[in-house]
């Protein structure tokens, strides 16, 4: 069972407002170094009412630093490292809002407006049922290489969707570690959910960056868990079909 570090507060002052707003959740492993910037951004955003953020087991001192200066924040601390899904899927406990929005903890330059206009539109018109902000890269060369295998919409962990489909995405899917985004692009596919995708809203450093020669290891990992969960054929699918179209009004 997850341990809460903290008690939570809305963000928002309106009740009536709650069934509109968005919670926010935020996994973590090891992030000392660059969550506060990101939780400094996140909690300017207007329409969050809640950010969760889960400590999928880290060895460093993330937790007490999110605890000690972000008391607004509840923060989850899981046991030991089970992976990003089921760090999510426990944040996903405690969301009580209609829509969830998920980010990576290590983002850089965030763009609130962006994120707050986003927001505004899934609240507005209830035919989106979900936006992807595209995944933006450092070093330039892996960025061209991750659209050209379409990675910056299918593999982007940055979304706004219904809590209610994300809960159904783990009840039916239940995926593991990495998985997670591609289960979601399946069930939205099946179900004939209408998804669009959005440019990116920060930089996402890479793994190599904090790790070295680990981050390259780390990436060719998930790509072959990914393969095993999907297969040739339905990664050729999401590759062709999923998620095609941006928002007609670019956010």
């Amino acid at each position: 069972m997850p341990i809460i570090a903290t008690k939570s507060e809305n963000f928002s002052e309106n009740p009536d407002e709650k069934k509109e707003i968005i919670s926010c959740i935020i996994p973590f492993y090891n992030e000392e170094k660059r969550i506060s910037s990101v939780l400094k951004a996140i909690s300017q955003i207007k329409g969050i009412s809640e950010i969760i953020c889960i400590d999928d087991g880290s060895t460093d001192n993330t937790s007490a630093l999110v605890e000690n200066t972000f008391s607004k924040i509840r923060l989850i601390k899981l046991g030991k490292n089970k992976g990003k899904s089921a760090a999510i899927e426990n944040g996903l406990t405690f969301v009580k809002t209609r829509y969830v929005f998920l980010i990576d903890s290590d983002l850089n330059n965030l763009n609130i407006e962006k994120i707050e206009k986003a927001i505004n539109a899934v609240k507005t018109e209830d035919s989106i049922d979900m936006f992807i902000f595209k995944i933006i890269t450092t070093p330039t060369w892996l960025l061209f290489l991750v659209k050209f295998f379409r990675g910056d919409v299918i593999a982007s962990g940055h979304r706004i969707l219904k809590t209610a489909d994300l809960r159904q995405v783990f009840s039916s899917r239940k995926p593991k570690n990495y998985q997670l985004e591609v289960a979601i692009n399946e069930y939205m596919m099946e179900n004939k959910k209408k998804c669009f995708w959005l440019e990116g809203i920060g930089t996402n450093p890479h793994k190599s960056e904090k790790t070295n020669l680990k981050g390259w290891i780390d990436d060719l990992t998930v790509i072959l868990l990914l393969f095993g969960y999907l297969g040739v054929f339905n990664w050729l699918k999401q590759y062709f079909l999923f998620c095609k179209k941006g928002y007609e009004k670019q956010i």
